[in-house]
């Protein structure tokens, strides 16, 4: 992994007087939360469950050109596309951007109190990775956490870097994912020309893809493989895909369906671990197109940290409420480059692997500005209000998604898993949201803090 370059840490966060003492601190409750933030956040979380609960029913080792599994009626390939469309990469961006501009915000309240932000910092972020350990473990295999906080404390490194360096660093380490990326497209470019195959989908491991093997295929696109169940075409490729469960690859045992259909909760936690491992961490040293997808997923999260962190610094949100003119051109610019990148990728995996960092900025920037500049008028304010309240309890919200969606699909609940289709998990998904809003709203009228934000912040300053 990349080594960012150290600039001015205080490594009195290393200090054991400092950490000794640091048990006696009071910490009064945090300043004034930004109302904007919480509704893009809010915001944001919609996105990350419907993604989600799609992804939660299907295999770890899905090609994301093929989109999710178990897509049995039109309605689910409606819904898959709409997903891909709306959703996928975009959310998980702004999020990103808003881990930074929140780490940001703490850094600034920690200085303010005289306090040692790296060492508190730190702390935080440990206590999120043990959340995200915890979930890995006995929920799912897709969580975000882990790796959340993992480079997270990497961000003390940059905690005294202003915003123009923040953004230039942050532009430097994206450039960088993306030759990375277009450097593994360009090879696959190259071997499908060399197989007169074009638009052939790869073989790729870890976080970008995880596609299809067709490693066993001929020039005609036909699998000889012996435990082939049945050919299909190139022509039918795609319609075959739709009604079945993605062909798993050596080390994915056909009956995984069953495994977590019928699985007991003891059953499935190595099954999790292997997978998450898989998509994280194992196939990093496989090959160099392994490593460098690998390498340019964390430079791209990473990228996104920093430019949260220098949009707080700049202080960006005001800029756009001082300018909002200029912000709706560039908003709508945003659009326009956001349905032109869905567009290209649809028609070419040849630039949705190559610009696999950036693949869903358009239209994150497009969502970001909306809310930015709806929040200005006294209507906006009113119909995105309900956003704040889930936007607060972003971790709960989170982690309680995951909990029930394991309950409906794995054998030790209703077991549902391959049993319904994308369209049904994206209903799921938005009656969950409303409803958690909803709670959410009376929560937050007797407590300050969601459950598990509170569990958080109690180890963390504990």
């Amino acid at each position: 992994m990349f080594t960012p370059t150290v600039h001015n840490i205080n490594f009195s966060i290393f200090n054991l007087e400092n950490i000794m003492n640091s048990t006696a601190i009071r910490i009064e409750s945090s300043s004034k939360r930004i109302d904007l933030i919480d509704i893009i956040r809010g915001f944001a979380l919609l996105g990350v469950i419907i993604v989600n609960a799609c992804a939660f029913n299907s295999p770890s080792w899905m090609d994301e050109e093929a989109n999710f599994a178990f897509q049995t009626t039109l309605l689910d390939e409606i819904f898959t596309r709409g997903v891909f469309f709306a959703c996928v990469e975009k959310f998980v961006t702004i999020f990103a951007f808003l881990f930074g501009f929140s780490a940001a915000i703490f850094f600034r309240n920690m200085q303010e109190r005289k306090l040692n932000a790296h060492f508190w910092h730190l702390k935080r972020m440990f206590f999120l990775l043990l959340f995200g350990i915890l979930h890995v473990l006995f929920v799912w295999w897709g969580d975000i956490l882990v790796i959340y906080s993992l480079m997270g404390m990497l961000l003390v490194l940059f905690f005294t870097l202003d915003g123009k360096k923040l953004f230039s660093l942050a532009s430097i380490f994206l450039a960088v994912a993306l030759i990375l990326t277009t450097s593994v497209a360009l090879q696959g470019e190259s071997k499908n020309k060399e197989s007169n195959k074009p638009d052939t989908p790869q073989v790729s491991k870890g976080i970008s893809t995880n596609s299809v093997d067709t490693s066993n295929a001929n020039d005609d696109g036909q699998d000889d493989s012996d435990d082939e169940d049945e050919e299909v075409d190139e022509n039918d490729r795609n319609s075959a895909e739709l009604v079945t469960l993605q062909e798993p690859t050596q080390d994915q045992p056909a009956d995984m369906q069953m495994v977590y259909q019928t699985g007991s909760f003891i059953e499935l936690i190595p099954i999790r671990v292997k997978h998450y491992l898989e998509l994280n961490i194992s196939g990093f040293f496989d090959d160099w197109e392994s490593s460098f997808l690998f390498l340019s997923y964390y430079l791209r999260l990473f990228s996104f940290f920093l430019l949260g962190m220098g949009a707080m610094r700049l202080n960006l949100l005001q800029a756009i409420q001082n300018h909002l003119t200029c912000s709706k051109i560039i908003c709508g610019c945003f659009l326009v480059i956001g349905i032109l990148q869905n567009i290209l990728y649809a028609n070419s995996e040849f630039w949705f692997a190559a610009f696999a960092p950036v693949r869903g900025l358009g239209l994150a920037g497009f969502y970001f500005l909306a809310l930015v500049i709806l929040f200005q008028a006294s209507i906006g304010k009113i119909i995105l209000r309900p956003l704040q309240y889930l936007g607060r309890m972003t971790l709960t919200s989170y982690l309680s998604f995951s909990i029930m969606t394991s309950l409906l699909l794995y054998g030790y609940g209703l077991g549902l898993y391959g049993r319904v289709g994308p369209m049904t998990m994206t209903i799921i998904a938005a009656i969950y949201f409303i409803a958690f809003t909803t709670i959410s709203h009376f929560w937050l009228r007797c407590f300050k803090q969601g459950p598990f934000e509170k569990v958080w912040r109690l180890l963390t300053y504990w």
